[in-house]
């Protein structure tokens, strides 16, 4: 008996330690989608409210931020990508 409960606890805590890795990769692709759609939703709301009000040429400007944003996050990803 003394076996077979050392061998679950051994296997519940090496199910749950992979399980813990598994849950941080989950959200940090969670937390990624979340910031690439702050950065796209950022950039809808100014576009509108440029050509609501008939500033054309703002537009650039907000595609080239929202373009460094996304390189940004690129660059972390690969960082991160690269200490793993």
């Amino acid at each position: 008996m003394k076996i077979q409960s050392i061998i679950e606890d051994v296997l519940i805590t090496s199910g749950i330690a992979v399980s813990m890795v598994d849950i941080h990769q989950i959200l940090s692709i969670i937390l990624l989608v979340f910031n690439v759609l702050w950065l796209l939703a950022k950039f809808g709301i100014k576009v509108y409210e440029h050509i609501k009000n008939k500033q054309y040429k703002e537009i650039a400007e907000d595609i080239k931020e929202t373009k460094d944003g996304l390189e940004d996050l690129s660059h972390k990803v690969d960082s991160d990508k690269s200490k793993q």
